[in-house]
């Protein structure tokens, strides 16, 4: 019988994120955490699904942060086709990997899906403390979340994962890949 493991976190701005990592078989939740923090430590860089008015699936690259609350914080301009889809239909896929990987090596990544909003407000603070301590040179552009809106066009959009699938064979084997859902709670 396997329990739901419930995280919370209370992040630098001292919003409470809580979320439930859904009971896989046979797979122990502190080594799932693992995995999933070290897909998202691996990279930089996801990619980014988005949809088109037309239902047509949309693709880009984005540089991102995360918190421990698995927060997913990107930083775009509002106007990019991403950020206007993201405004129209808020459904978003992702994919974190390390693009160094040598073929036939132990792979490790992660896709996820959900849904992706911009963010303002507190939540706009707490986007940009999780972005600039991934991007401490952001700060060479803007100290504060209120400075991202003064001089920047970019705006932070933020993730909320429904569904993750993580692959890391060095700790589940391989071609083992690890599906689980997320489930938030206030």
């Amino acid at each position: 019988m396997s329990l739901n493991i419930l995280w919370v976190y209370k992040t630098t701005e001292g919003i409470v994120a809580k979320f439930e990592l859904m009971p896989v078989d046979g797979i122990d939740h502190n080594k799932l955490r693992d995995g999933l923090m070290n897909a998202l430590g691996r990279t930089t860089l996801l990619g980014l699904s988005t949809l088109n008015p037309d239902g047509s699936p949309h693709a880009n690259t984005a540089y991102f942060g995360f918190g421990e609350g698995l927060e997913i914080v990107i930083l775009t301009p509002p106007s990019t086709i991403h950020g206007v889809n993201l405004k129209r239909d808020n459904r978003a896929a992702f994919t974190f990997f390390d693009s160094h990987q040598e073929f036939g090596s132990d792979l490790i990544g992660l896709q996820a899906f959900g849904q992706m909003k911009e963010e303002n407000g507190e939540q706009g603070s707490n986007a940009f403390s999780i972005y600039s301590d991934r991007f401490p040179g952001l700060k060479d552009w803007t100290k504060s979340y209120d400075d991202v809106l003064t001089k920047l066009e970019s705006r932070f959009f933020v993730a909320k994962l429904d569904r993750i699938k993580l692959f890391d064979e060095s700790r589940f084997g391989k071609e083992n890949y690890i599906t689980t859902t997320v489930k938030y709670s206030d």
